[in-house]
């Protein structure tokens, strides 16, 4: 049986947003641990005496639990329902970062970020499971919009806040508080958050017998539907830039575009987040406005595309439109979000969280593809001079590894002239 909200005051009501606001507490978080290793590159480099591809390997194990984990994810929320996962998740990211803050061995500090992916997996799964629920189908473009802008205040914190915190008390401490934080909220999102609002029945999750049912029809989904295929794979291009940028190579590119010290490039980086912040509500009105998911995605991918390679190609950029840049690449990113509500415009709601869930496996890849080749290509070009022990890279060596960037938003434009519009007004029509 799929079960369909119906239209009564608790579908995005206040008591929605409530159940939303601890969810997106959580992806705020994670998104911290996410980019941390952004403003700790040569900290990370140093502590493990290991070169840009060693180090993108570390990171990148964050991806294999968090990509590895989405469609299993799905299939226990479908099963179980976000909440009760959510609040644990909370608690493995908190276990994490203390055993990164406390390890001096590369293996040790990949076991932690494999634990930081496997928690975080749930986060944005989370959300847009507890979105299909409690709000109408019209509302999950501002719920994904508004989730997006407070993720994004996570990333800016693990930008130049973070930066200033390990300044001041080092990077291992600045760890330890992060996990403190990650305990707080797992047992604050166990005592608000519940799976269902009160006029969807408990055994939506509960109930064993639908559970080889929902998993099948999640599996056909992702199967047979090819427009799941296009619209995770567009997301998963989409998303390379914020992963490559804004997890650990922006502020090394900055540092080495205009000289400085990277408490004055994380800032550039992280007007990347804010523009995300700004754009995605943006993107969610416009969306609705035009009552079109398949123009925004058009419209991001085209500007993004402009942008990076003027970021990347043209020299002599000005630090201050440097700034401007940055921000514009984040304010058209969250097109990629208007994918989650396409696929979900397409999905059965008792089978919404695995496919959601492949979805995002599909985006977060990214890290374990791109990571390890943008590190390689640095270490292939660069003329592997040391600095106290870290390995030195030319501007050309930047340029050249981060042309990964452009390409795949050529290729994510390319994608978006086939997927089919899903805004549900005109999907009805068509149906």
């Amino acid at each position: 049986m799929t079960y369909k909200p119906t239209h009564n005051n608790t579908l995005g009501g206040i008591k929605a947003w409530m159940v939303w606001a601890c969810a997106a507490l959580f992806y705020c978080y994670q998104y911290i641990i996410r980019v941390s290793p952004n403003v700790m590159t040569e900290d990370l480099m140093q502590a493990f005496a290991i070169d840009a591809t060693a180090l993108s390997i570390i990171v990148a194990f964050y991806y294999y639990a968090y990509a590895g984990m989405q469609i299993p994810m799905g299939a226990l929320m479908d099963r179980f329902g976000p909440g009760s996962i959510l609040s644990f998740a909370g608690f493995v990211c908190a276990g994490a970062c203390f055993i990164f803050s406390t390890t001096n061995d590369a293996t040790s500090a990949s076991v932690a970020r494999f634990m930081m992916g496997l928690g975080s997996a749930c986060g944005w799964l989370g959300i847009l499971k507890l979105g299909t629920l409690w709000f109408r189908p019209q509302q999950l473009g501002k719920v994904i919009g508004f989730t997006m802008t407070l993720g994004t205040v996570g990333a800016a914190t693990g930008g130049l806040p973070l930066e200033f915190l390990i300044d001041y008390i080092g990077w291992r401490k600045s760890m330890i508080i992060i996990g403190i934080v990650g305990g707080v909220i797992g047992s604050l999102i166990f005592i608000t958050a519940r799976n269902t609002p009160p006029h969807l029945p408990e055994k939506l999750f509960n109930d064993g017998k639908n559970e080889t049912i929902r998993f099948l029809e999640g599996i056909k989904c992702v199967i047979f539907y090819q427009q799941v295929w296009l619209l995770g794979i567009y997301a998963m291009l989409m998303y390379v830039p914020l992963t490559i940028l804004g997890d650990l190579w922006g502020v090394p590119f900055i540092q080495k575009v205009y000289l400085i010290d990277e408490k004055f490039a994380a800032p550039v980086v992280s007007s990347l987040f804010v523009g995300i912040a700004c754009g995605s509500p943006m993107f969610a009105l416009l969306s609705d406005s035009l009552e079109s998911r398949k123009i925004p995605l058009i419209l991001g991918a085209l500007t993004t595309l402009l942008i990076y390679c003027v970021i990347f190609f043209i020299p002599g950029i000005p630090l201050v439109l440097m700034y401007v840049l940055f921000f514009l690449a984040g304010f058209f990113f969250p097109a990629q979000c208007l994918c989650f509500a396409a696929v979900c415009e397409i999905t059965p709601l008792n089978a919404s969280g695995l496919v959601i869930g492949f979805i995002n496996m599909v985006v977060m890849s990214s890290g374990i593809l791109f990571h390890p080749l943008v590190g390689k290509l640095l270490d292939l070009n660069s003329n592997q001079l040391l600095s106290d022990g870290i390995p030195l890279y030319s501007l050309t060596d930047f340029r050249i590894a981060l042309s990964t960037i452009p390409i795949c938003l050529g290729g994510a434009l390319i994608l978006s002239l086939f997927i089919h519009e899903t805004y549900p007004k005109a999907h009805a029509t068509k149906n």
